[in-house]
């Protein structure tokens, strides 16, 4: 009886000690794997700023080129209304939000007459 508990008892050491030897393989290659996702989605985040960078110096070139100038604050502004518009909010409600009178607003967007609907047919009055 005593000689089935030493081998029971040791079995049951040799097997504790083989499951960390193993937990510890499977945390090191988790943590590979983990890095190596970390290194894509750094790669492809600094792809996507230098994209961006490009887009940004693209459009200040393109409005130079066309002699618009607007200040970034007056861009943002349009950009606001005509993400808005293009949402379908109404131009009331467009106004309310860019703090500018609904004649302004109509002047801004009537460039725009025919919004593409970005985000489903709800209108977004509030």
């Amino acid at each position: 009886m005593e000689w089935a508990l030493a081998i029971l008892f040791g079995a049951a050491v040799v097997l504790l000690i083989l499951s960390f030897s193993i937990s510890r393989k499977t945390t090191k290659e988790q943590q590979q794997e983990a890095n190596a996702h970390y290194a894509s989605f750094m790669k492809e985040l600094k792809e996507l700023q230098d994209k961006t960078h490009y887009m940004e110096l693209d459009l200040d070139i393109i409005a130079q080129e066309a002699g618009i100038n607007k200040t970034p604050q007056e861009r943002m502004v349009l950009r606001e209304a005509l993400d808005m518009y293009r949402r379908k909010y109404s131009i009331e409600s467009i106004a309310k939000k860019t703090n500018l009178s609904e004649g302004e607003v109509e002047k801004l967007l009537a460039p725009y007459p025919n919004p593409k609907v970005v985000r489903g047919e709800i209108v977004h009055d509030s």
